[in-house]
């Protein structure tokens, strides 16, 4: 792993750390793995199901692409349930999760941000 992408990695799970996602989940780690590839390849974002979550599983040795995507709705899910969501600022009010996103509308998101800059690692840890 490269410093550029150990720093991407960082940014992403600090990210979604930032939002509530309990990273002793499984979806915490998908999550982070997905974003990651949709940097890598941002066409999958146009393909979740055959392409994101399929290559989320591969890595984790998931056969089944809705088990992938139901362990990171159950963790968001589980972040609005127990209402550990944060309001996160992606630059200037971009997004504030006052209600619930899709999975997939949270993984373009923290991705299209990431791609357009929105989102660094200060010094202090903070994003």
């Amino acid at each position: 792993m490269t410093e550029e992408e150990f720093e991407r990695a960082k940014i992403i799970k600090l990210t979604f750390l930032k939002i509530g996602i309990r990273c002793d989940m499984h979806g915490f780690n998908y999550f982070c793995d997905a974003v990651n590839y949709a940097i890598e390849n941002p066409n999958l974002l146009n393909h979740l199901c055959d392409g994101l979550y399929k290559k989320v599983g591969e890595k984790y040795h998931v056969k089944k692409t809705d088990s992938v995507e139901r362990c990171m709705r159950h963790a968001l899910d589980d972040c609005f349930e127990k209402k550990t969501y944060a309001r996160v600022d992606f630059s200037q009010d971009f997004l504030k999760l006052n209600n619930k996103p899709t999975v997939g509308g949270l993984i373009r998101t923290v991705a299209e941000s990431y791609m357009l800059g929105l989102l660094e690692f200060k010094k202090d840890g903070a994003c």
